[in-house]
């Protein structure tokens, strides 16, 4: 999610009118989302034929569906359909139900319906991206058969709709849109969206700006660990590659920066990410593990095995046959960086995240304590682990495992970027030593 241009969700309905039509003469047309959304749709028997047509980059996903609400639109308790292209290029239409303003956790949030029990109603997919603009076509029948997380169409009445762009994360799923949900007319689309050599997907994501440099944490045993904005285009996903959606874990003040410890010393973590297990949307625990992505809490059985954890999970009800659940233990009050009252977000207007800090504030939501999470660095710890959410992925980044007298310095390469050398005390040892055997032949 990109924070920085989040909209406000306004009102929109869209009346369905029966007629015969076929797939390629879909005469129904909403303009979602200006020069950038539209949907297409007709009436066939007791099934409706949607045509999403996007400006989206190949990352990016479309989104379309019947509001959480019949009086307003409303993310929560919609019924999404979201279009994208998957890795080989084939178009694809998921099932979502949106039960929070959150990454899905496996059982609650954006989902995909076959991550929580349900089924993927759209079927007769299919599509092209040609010159920057995607059109995907699917079907669905008015009436679903899953009645917990779909809603039926009724083509006798206005229905509230809602519609989205934004960007797929490491698991092809759909992150929290990035432009959306802006009130439209019903005069029909007034001039469609067809390829166009500058490409206005492009020109909507700020690729000119220079990614901020990265942060670091050495030499320090307490660090405390709250959530906050991923930094836009120069932040999060500039630094890891990844997508998020949309916080991040900011440590001793810092964005996901990148943590050195010792072999064999111990580290005290303060932990702020939130502790309300009812609202996912404000409950991260904090934990360290070998994994890149992080979200152990939503990962199934076969993912849990690729992965090693370190701190901040433990097992509970142990069967005779040393099986158990895990938790988080790691869990605190919540605490996040935020824009300075009345100001949007300035990630993409500032050179330096130093500047960028300035602009936002710590904000200490409710009652209660700061979780605590202490961690004895085993001597056989791999060099790289990572700091992570426990319930969602891409939100942490590096812990580097180093020995005994290791020091960081930071010098400027050829690219005026940051350049990392190692220093031990074991290479002045070495000098001396050679000093050492130099006065003795002479001797």
């Amino acid at each position: 999610m990109d924070e920085n241009k989040r909209h406000k969700i306004k009102a929109t309905r869209l009346h369905l009118s029966r007629q015969t039509t076929t797939t390629s003469a879909l005469s129904n047309c909403l303009p979602l989302i200006d020069n950038v959304l539209q949907v297409r749709w007709a009436l066939e028997s007791n099934d409706i034929v949607v045509q999403l047509v996007g400006r989206i980059e190949p990352n990016q996903y479309m989104s379309f569906g019947l509001s959480g609400s019949p009086e307003r639109s409303e993310m929560i308790g919609a019924d999404v359909a979201v279009a994208y292209f998957d890795e080989r290029g084939e178009p694809r239409v998921d099932d979502y139900f949106l039960s929070a303003k959150s990454q899905c956790d496996g059982t609650r949030g954006v989902c995909p319906d076959t991550r929580i029990g349900g089924s993927n109603d759209f079927h007769s997919v299919s599509g092209e991206y040609v010159g920057g603009v995607a059109s995907i076509t699917f079907r669905r029948s008015l009436r679903t058969s899953d009645v917990k997380m779909d809603q039926d169409i009724d083509a006798t009445i206005r229905s509230q709709v809602i519609g989205a762009v934004g960007n797929l994360n490491n698991r092809g799923e759909a992150n929290y849109h990035f432009s959306g949900w802006t009130a439209v007319g019903f005069d029909g689309c007034p001039v469609p969206l067809s390829p166009d050599a500058s490409n206005e997907a492009e020109k909507r994501t700020p690729k000119n700006l220079k990614p901020w440099e990265p942060q670091y944490i050495e030499g320090e045993d307490i660090i405390t660990a709250q959530i906050g904005p991923t930094g836009g285009s120069r932040g999060y996903k500039a630094i890891t590659g990844e997508e998020s959606w949309g916080i991040a874990w900011w440590l001793n003040g810092k964005l996901i920066p990148e943590v050195y410890v010792e072999r064999g010393k111990t580290y005290r973590f303060i932990v702020e990410g939130g502790k309300d297990e009812t609202n996912p949307a404000e409950y991260h625990p904090f934990y360290i593990t070998d994994s890149r992505y992080g979200g152990y809490g939503q990962l199934e059985a076969a993912e849990r095995e690729r992965e090693t954890i370190y701190a901040g999970v433990s097992i509970t009800n142990v069967k005779t046959d040393g099986t158990g659940y895990p938790y988080p233990t790691a869990v605190g009050r919540l605490c996040t960086w935020e824009p300075k009252m009345g100001e949007r977000d300035q990630a993409e207007n500032v050179d330096t995240f130093e500047e960028y800090k300035k602009s936002l504030e710590l904000f200490c939501h409710g009652d209660g304590d700061p979780g605590e999470l202490t961690w004895k660095v085993p001597m056989d710890a791999p060099d790289l682990l990572y700091y992570q959410c426990y319930n969602h992925q891409n939100m942490g980044w590096k812990i580097h495992v180093v020995s005994e007298g290791f020091r960081l310095r930071r010098e400027k390469g050829p690219d005026n970027g940051a350049a990392l050398s190692r220093s031990c005390n074991t290479i002045s040892i070495a000098v001396i030593s050679l000093l050492l055997c130099a006065v003795i032949g002479r001797k």
